[in-house]
């Protein structure tokens, strides 16, 4: 879908740019701004759980980069099919580390 495109376009071209907590607080208004409440409040739940488990990465040996390989094929799910997506799989799954990071920030 259209929105979807445009999220991960911006997502992308924050995620290369991001330099100062200025351009992580301007993600947080683009996210809040172009999805409805129930899928961000979701996606804030999600992250917040997956942030919590990365905390514990040595116990449970799950960074926050082997968490975004699980999870971004599902958050950031492709629209064209299956075809596409192990070209965005790299790009998908830095965004997906990126918001795990970042969640404390973004979803605060």
């Amino acid at each position: 879908n259209k929105t979807m495109h445009c999220i991960v376009f911006i997502l992308f071209f924050l995620y290369y740019f991001i330099d100062s907590n200025h351009d992580v607080m301007e993600l947080k208004q683009i996210l809040k701004d172009r999805f409805p409440k129930a899928h961000y409040d979701t996606l804030c739940y999600l992250l917040h759980h997956l942030s919590r488990v990365a905390e514990n990465s040595d116990l449970n040996k799950m960074q926050s980069s082997n968490l975004a390989v699980v999870f971004a094929p599902t958050i950031m799910r492709s629209a064209e099919g299956d075809e596409d997506l192990l070209s965005q799989l790299p790009l998908q799954k830095k965004l997906v580390e990126l918001l795990i990071n970042k969640c404390h920030i973004i979803f605060e």
